[in-house]
């Protein structure tokens, strides 16, 4: 009974697997093959995702596949009837290639998903992994915070020193937020001078001492000191990538005009504190 089960569990992961290569990889192997008919309304929805996008599923599907042939392996009867029939050995050598399979549809994933120049991730990443933040805030497992960042005064990097500086401060600023963020947040560069953190922090108020001292701490190149232009916004299970994106970087907008302010002022007083632009706020 439990070896009949089994084997139609494996026809059944077969099929799903076939049906991934066919959904997700065809664009890459140029080459389409049929759906099998109980899996192709399933995937037909994931047809106009991105490479990237693809790839994202794909691993989990292939993950998700061998955590459950790993977890049937432990059954001890199963193990021994598989042995029997000189069927064990296969199914370990295919496990095997299921997780080499996934270590190369992660790299691929790393590949389209990362900044070629920081090694941050992109803004193709944050696209994907927003949905995920929002689902942990939904269910009630952590709260997040979005931050918006702009390297003040750029291009004046880039006019007197060249490209190459303004490569070196983008990957300083790349290496500063690596540096003070946690595992569960994430940093993005979205393009140019532009950075993302999503925080996982219970409120604005929290963040407020780790933003004053990420904006606060200059990037020296060459004559140059360089500061950040820092807002940030708390995120609602209700809000899109759009409306947080809206919010964050009209408080770095905002921060941006005090930056200009005091240092065309020499830069006497106190750093201009980040601007904190709460979800609910009318000042929008």
């Amino acid at each position: 009974m439990a070896t009949d089960a089994f084997s139609e569990f494996l026809e059944r992961e077969a099929d799903r697997l076939r049906t991934c290569w066919a959904a997700f990889l065809s664009p890459f192997r140029e080459q389409q093959l049929p759906l099998p008919p109980r899996y192709a309304e399933e995937f037909r929805k994931y047809e106009p995702l991105s490479p990237g996008e693809k790839k994202n599923t794909l691993v989990e599907i292939l993950r998700e596949t061998r955590e459950v042939l790993n977890w049937l392996l432990l059954h001890v009867d199963i193990r021994d009837k598989l042995a029997q029939e000189g069927r064990l050995g296969a199914l370990e050598e295919l496990l095997h290639r299921l997780e080499e399979l996934e270590r190369q549809v992660d790299y691929l994933r790393e590949e389209l998903l990362r900044d070629p120049l920081t090694g941050l991730w992109n803004r193709r990443a944050l696209n994907i992994f927003f949905p995920e933040v929002i689902r942990r805030i939904t269910e009630g497992r952590e709260l997040y915070v979005m931050v918006f960042l702009d390297i003040y005064g750029f291009k004046e990097v880039n006019h007197r020193y060249g490209h190459q500086a303004g490569d070196q401060v983008l990957i300083r600023v790349a290496n500063r937020l690596r540096t003070l963020t946690k595992r569960v947040d994430m940093p993005v560069r979205i393009g140019g001078d532009e950075f993302i953190l999503l925080l996982a922090a219970p409120s604005l108020d929290r963040v407020a001492p780790f933003l004053l001292e990420l904006a606060g701490t200059p990037i020296r190149i060459e004559d140059l000191e360089k500061y950040l232009a820092c807002g940030a916004t708390d995120i609602l299970g209700t809000d899109t990538l759009e409306s947080c994106l809206h919010r964050a970087d009209l408080a770095m907008y905002k921060h941006k005009l005090l930056l200009r302010d005091w240092l065309a002022q020499g830069g006497e007083g106190p750093f201009p504190t980040p601007v904190l632009l709460r979800a609910y706020s009318r000042d929008m």
